[in-house]
Order: C-alpha cells, then structure tokens, then sequence
C-alpha cells in the first residue's frame, strides 16, 4: 500500500534499550514578538539572544535545542495563562516558555516522513537534514510540517542520523511502511556527536 504525505514533524519513539519513550522536558524562552507557528514535533534553534524558534534548514546540529513539544504564554485573547502543543506565533504580550524533548544522552530516537523520494535500507547510518514545512494549528493541536531531507548524506553538521525504516518497528500494511514509494516513514536520532555518516 503506497503512503501517504502526511507530515507530523518528529514523533518520539525512545531510547534504544528502553521500554518506553519517557523523556523529561527542558524549557526555554519564546520572544513574545515571534510570529513563527512552533508546532508540537518541531525542530526548535537556539538564537543568538537566547531565544529558541522553529528549526531552519541547513543549520549546523550544534544549534540544535530539541523537539518541540508544546509552551505556555498568557494568551491575550483569551486574558490568561494557557498551555497549548503549539506557539500560535500571535497572541502573547509577553515572553512564552517552550517544552521540548532534549537531545541529551542517551539520545533519544523518533520517527519522521520523508518529504519525497522514499529512504531506503542502504541509508541507515547516514544523516539528514530537516525540511521544516509549514506548521499548523488545527483545532486545539498544533501540527508540524517537519519531515526528513530524502538526500541523505554523509555530512556531519547534519542534524540527524537515519537509524532505521519504521517497517522494522511496525506491522506490514502499516501506513508509512511501504519502502519502495515516497513519504515512507524512519527512525532517526539527533547527530549531537557531529559524525559523518557512513
């Protein structure tokens, strides 16, 4: 069955050996004047000013924060405080605090489409970069437009390491699993340690 083109930005899957994906959040700061949509499964950067915001491509792995998963900012619609899995990018008067899912050791794995051409077997061990998309907000849900660069290479600044094909970890006929079309989906890990791929 062909998959579909559905992104959902970086999905947590866990950590090799552990039973379950269980990650404690860190927080950091959202300017109060970034009208960028973060959604939940977004790939967040740390700016010069100590501020984070959405991941842009072709950025050294260094600069990555962490994985996106929701933040906290008094909402001036609404005229209080509110927690939400996304940054609507418009209506806070003040600083937000962001949560994300660290990249720190052991590191943890998650799961992402492809943008395009399907990634292959012969690619693990190769690294990516992310093709950030458009972020939405649909409902109550913020909804990342993150996928996997489908030209993976041996690039060290690279953000990501390609560590298997979701087909390894889920049923056949799954969506996602199907490795011969696009938009298949992989399991990837952060390349903190900046290595080349092989």
């Amino acid at each position: 069955m062909a998959n579909t083109n559905s992104p959902f930005g970086l999905r947590p899957l866990g950590i090799n050996g552990a039973a379950q994906p269980t990650f404690q959040l860190g927080t950091a700061k959202i300017a109060a004047g970034n009208a960028t949509v973060i959604a939940r499964g977004s790939l967040l950067i740390r700016l010069n000013t100590g501020y984070v915001t959405l991941w842009t491509a072709a950025q050294p792995v260094s600069y990555a924060v962490g994985v996106f998963w929701g933040a906290k900012y008094l909402s001036t619609a609404l005229g209080r405080t509110t927690q939400n899995t996304f940054w609507p990018g418009n209506d806070s008067a003040s600083d937000a605090t962001a949560y994300f899912i660290p990249f720190t050791f052991p590191t943890p794995m998650f799961v992402i489409q492809a943008n395009a051409a399907p990634i292959t077997f012969a690619s693990i061990g190769l690294n990516a970069d992310i093709v950030v998309g458009t972020d939405t907000i649909k409902g109550a849900l913020g909804v990342s437009g993150a996928t996997l660069n489908s030209t993976p290479a041996v690039t060290a600044t690279l953000p990501f390491r390609i560590e298997g094909l979701w087909s390894d970890y889920a049923p056949a006929g799954t969506p996602g699993t199907d490795n011969t079309s696009n938009y298949n989906l992989v399991v990837v890990s952060a390349n903190t340690q900046q290595q080349t791929g092989i």
